[in-house]
């Protein structure tokens, strides 16, 4: 049985009761990510504010267990909405994908996750995006130390 990634947006209404569903997987929700059984995709889900400038909110999404470039080594998914909640385009942030330079994560890093917009640190301009990487080991065995990377309104990795 394959079972798909999926991460579920609800649209609430003032009362926070849903007023409406749109299931994002590699077959619906108009995603493309080319998710693996076992990525674990939307395990962290953070709101990066209308990064394209079409008055709709994006999205970054993990798939903590992405297989590019090694075990487990993890990726984001910046993903540009819709007004209907379903996905427009996406840009995936990975070993070699997305700006990330090749080898940046190891075997069983889960680089995504966990995920938090922050707010424009070191003023020049660009948005950054905290991702936690538990199990990396830079100087450290399993330090789950990794610096944020930030990136540009088309979703890209800016530096690392």
């Amino acid at each position: 049985m394959l079972l798909l990634p999926t991460t579920l947006l609800l649209s609430l209404i003032p009362q926070f009761t849903p007023d409406g569903l749109v299931q994002i997987n590699n077959t619906s929700g108009g995603f493309g990510g080319g998710l693996t059984n076992g990525d674990r995709f939307g395990r962290a889900v953070t709101d990066l504010g209308d990064l394209d400038g079409d008055g709709v909110g994006d999205l970054a999404i993990c798939a903590k267990r992405d297989d590019d470039g090694g075990t487990d080594t993890g990726s984001v998914y910046i993903l540009f909405m819709n007004a209907d909640g379903t996905v427009k385009s996406d840009t995936k942030i990975s070993n070699g994908n997305g700006g990330l330079p090749a080898g940046t994560n190891g075997d069983n890093d889960y680089f995504g996750y966990s995920l938090t917009r922050l707010d424009d640190l070191d003023g020049d301009g660009i948005q950054e995006l905290a991702v936690g990487a538990p199990g990396s080991d830079r100087g450290v065995a399993d330090g789950g130390g990794r610096p944020h990377p930030a990136f540009r309104p088309h979703g890209l990795c800016a530096e690392f």
